[in-house]
């Protein structure tokens, strides 16, 4: 099927949904962590030129370190790769990221290793290199593993065709026929489908560059079922929930368009600004072919994200109308987008060069601006989310141990909270515990009062205390009066709980104590 928008334009596609699509597909593959295993939403982003992944807690949005992804060298492992290697990286610079996945249960991570020409998997709890394999091509593109983990999937770019790896053997399994130069791969919503986009052999000049097409295969029988024909390059891609509707990303094209899969038709296109550098580049200059490169979705499916490569923005674009919501101003090209599995932000990769490059910029949706902007490692392209057991992080080093609260106390659990009252009742009182490390710890107070049947008592959040503690042992003097009052007399509990800047918490210790009249 061919798709044109107009004289010498065509539409191309590329990353799929994230966000609470991914979060949803993850939950139902057995993807997110057992409720038994404490977990955390980790986002990965793979350095194309440090050959590290990096790892970032997406919830607290703090850098835990990174991966080492080329252990083994950074020069190829095969010796027909090694013999070519000199005269790419000549051409086109080093690329030993290309694309990343993790496993289901969160312990593996899977790249391709760009012009290294392999594929590798690696423990994340060690960073042992598990296996590798070389690739038909000379670039190891772009990953997508199948929803239940068992097959993964690689774009070999220059071979036109996707390879196979069955994650449990280690082996190829089988192929399937793209256009030229397949970059992309995201599976549907729904999973039955494997989705690649084609470049174009961008060494050739337009018109004899081959085929640029979306080609939709079936992950099981690897059999192709469908392919959009395209006059430019098929770039990132993101699939609305229903199957149905895509927003993607073409070459030279500065926007995005709304696609209809099953028509095979332009719905709307998306002109966005061109700003910044952009402004002073000709078609020809942009960065291999992409003006925009990263699209997402907002869980809630009011908002795309789009990534303004060459303009060095974000565009927030309100749905179902498709109009400008926000333009936020991001660093030196913008180059993917992936949505958070909790739908708040939009991450953004800063690939540069630049002065304002090499980090990610996190927008939120609800705010719509920039709120952090992390730094990572040089090159950032590649993202992925994905929930990841907290003993893999603590074996890879990447967080501490949980905080530990013991010998909780107070010197007097009845006192009273002013200057009257018996004398023989001590006024005020102080908390006293051990951290087994630095944390903050929270002192919440509830009063407990008589329930209205068989006299159970409820408790009444009166406030909390919070100290930034530390290892060891601790004070904290307390006089019975919160924000300037006094508590009334009565029953209390104090939950203490401690919480590192990592984000581990302790489990919960209770005492309880009596406020006297005073």
């Amino acid at each position: 099927m061919d798709v044109r928008r107009g004289p010498g334009r065509l539409i191309r596609l590329r990353r799929g949904a994230r966000g609470a699509l991914v979060l949803l597909a993850l939950c139902a593959a057995g993807a997110v962590a057992p409720p038994s295993t404490v977990a955390r939403p980790i986002l990965f982003v793979g350095n194309l030129n440090d050959g590290t992944v990096s790892l970032i807690d997406a919830q607290s949005l703090r850098v835990l370190g990174r991966l080492n992804v080329i252990p083994d060298g950074n020069t190829p492992q095969d010796p027909a790769q090694a013999a070519v290697y000199p005269a790419l990286v000549k051409a086109k610079g080093v690329n030993y990221v290309q694309g990343i996945a993790t496993s289901p249960d969160g312990r593996v991570l899977y790249a391709s290793r760009g012009y290294l020409g392999d594929v590798a998997a690696f423990d994340l709890a060690t960073g042992r290199l598990l296996w590798r394999l070389q690739i038909s091509g000379v670039r190891a593109d772009h990953l997508a593993l199948s929803p239940d983990g068992a097959r993964l999937f690689v774009s070999a770019l220059t071979s036109n065709e996707v390879q196979v790896i069955d994650t449990r053997t280690h082996a190829f399994v089988g192929s399937f026929a793209t256009g030229d130069w397949p970059h992309v791969l995201r599976f549907s919503p729904n999973g039955r489908y494997v989705y690649n986009g084609s470049l174009g052999n961008q060494l050739r000049p337009s018109g004899l560059d081959g085929k640029k097409q979306l080609t939709v295969a079936d992950p099981q029988t690897l059999q192709v079922v469908r392919t959009y024909q395209f006059d430019v390059g098929v770039r990132p891609f993101v699939i609305d929930p229903d199957g149905r509707t895509m927003f993607i990303q073409l070459s030279y094209f500065n926007g995005f368009d709304q696609f209809d899969l099953q028509s095979g038709q332009i719905v709307r296109s998306v002109k966005l600004p061109v700003t910044g550098p952009g402004a002073e580049m000709q078609p020809k200059d942009y960065p291999n072919q992409a003006a925009h490169h990263g699209i997402a979705l907002s869980p809630d499916g009011r908002y795309v994200c789009d990534a303004a490569t060459i303009s060095n923005y974000v565009a927030l674009v309100r749905r179902p109308a498709l109009t400008v919501a926000a333009i936020v101003p991001v660093g030196d090209q913008p180059a993917e987008a992936e949505t958070s599995l909790d739908g708040r932000y939009c991450f953004v990769t800063n690939r540069g060069p630049g002065a304002h490059a090499n980090f990610v910029s996190v927008i939120s949706y609800a705010k719509r601006r920039e709120v952090a902007r992390l730094a990572v490692g040089q090159h950032p392209q590649e993202e992925e989310e994905a929930v990841i057991p907290e003993d893999v992080l603590r074996a890879g080093h990447y967080i501490g141990a949980a905080p530990r609260l013991s010998s909780v106390a107070m010197t007097h659990r009845r006192f009273r909270a002013g200057h009257g009252g018996s004398r023989r009742v001590a006024r005020g009182t102080v908390f006293r515990f051990t951290l087994s490390r630095d944390a903050t710890v929270t002192i919440a107070l509830d009063q407990l009062v008589s329930g209205r049947r068989g006299g159970h008592r409820r408790a009444i959040k009166r406030g909390k205390l919070v100290l930034d503690a530390h290892s060891g042992a601790n004070e904290r003097r307390f006089s019975g009066r919160l924000a300037g009052r006094r508590l009334p007399a009565g029953r209390y509990r104090a939950r203490l709980r401690a919480r590192t800047a990592d984000g581990l918490r302790s489990a919960e210790a209770v005492i309880a104590f009596r406020v006297a009249h005073s």
